[in-house]
């Protein structure tokens, strides 16, 4: 995602990375220059709405288009004030993904004093496709005044995965238990990590990405250990190795 901040946006209500369209002033996009400081951080933001009164109705949009990698876990993460608020409290603010919605965010009662962090999930949509990603406010015609709803601060974060335990046992040729044996796990990014065995040869690695090619090996000054190439989709707590004369 670019400038998730919207600190690009200039006085003219452009930024080069988001296309937006607004009813009343032709874009949403603010900075502190021509809105005011109401942004979350820096001086970029986006100001829905704020027209002068709820006769018309009003609409506005900021996309742009993201790619989230095939087989990752996607969370987007974005902060959300609804500043001022009218009866009858009918406003909206849609998230969408190629116009499917993954997120609403319906107006309050009450208005909000300062910003709420947003997480939503969007591992469904990790299939390497780009597709547009929207903010939609809406408001309908008629309302006793208008609303301002504020947005800031959008991230779209990737993983390779949920992570997995991976825990064994290392003996040698007869089967006893070998202390002090290095184990290496070195995982597709080429990043090495090592656990040294106990005196039961028991060793173990927390938060292993699951899904990706890993390199298993152990170093021993009296024993030789053919290394494993493995992949794992679940804890797994048998990666045994056995010694060699």
């Amino acid at each position: 995602m670019l400038d998730g901040g919207f600190e690009a946006n200039t006085n003219a209500r452009t930024n080069t990375n988001w296309t937006s369209i607004a009813t009343t002033f032709g874009s949403p996009l603010c900075n502190t220059g021509n809105c005011g400081p109401l942004g979350q951080t820096g001086n970029g933001f986006v100001l829905f709405d704020g027209a002068a009164n709820g006769n018309s109705a009003e609409a506005a949009t900021v996309q742009q288009i993201v790619t989230i990698p095939a087989g990752t876990m996607a969370t987007l993460t974005y902060s959300v004030r609804a500043a001022v608020v009218t009866s009858p409290s009918n406003s909206n603010l849609t998230v969408t993904l190629d116009g499917a919605v993954v997120q609403t965010i319906n107006e309050p009662a009450v208005a909000d004093s300062e910003y709420s962090q947003i997480v939503v999930d969007l591992s469904a949509f990790a299939d390497g496709v780009p597709r547009v990603l929207s903010f939609n406010y809406n408001r309908p015609a008629g309302t006793t005044g208008s609303d301002i709803f504020l947005l800031d601060d959008v991230t779209l974060a990737t993983s390779c995965g949920f992570s997995v335990t991976v825990s064994g046992k290392v003996t040698t040729p007869l089967g006893l238990p070998l202390r002090n044996a290095v184990v290496s796990l070195i995982d597709s990014q080429n990043v090495r990590r090592t656990a040294i065995t106990s005196s039961f040869g028991l060793y173990s690695f927390d938060n292993v990405n699951a899904g990706e090619t890993h390199i298993m090996s152990v170093a021993s000054k009296r024993y030789r250990f053919a290394p494993k190439v493995l992949s794992f989709n679940a804890s797994a707590g048998n990666v045994d190795f056995i010694g060699l004369e």
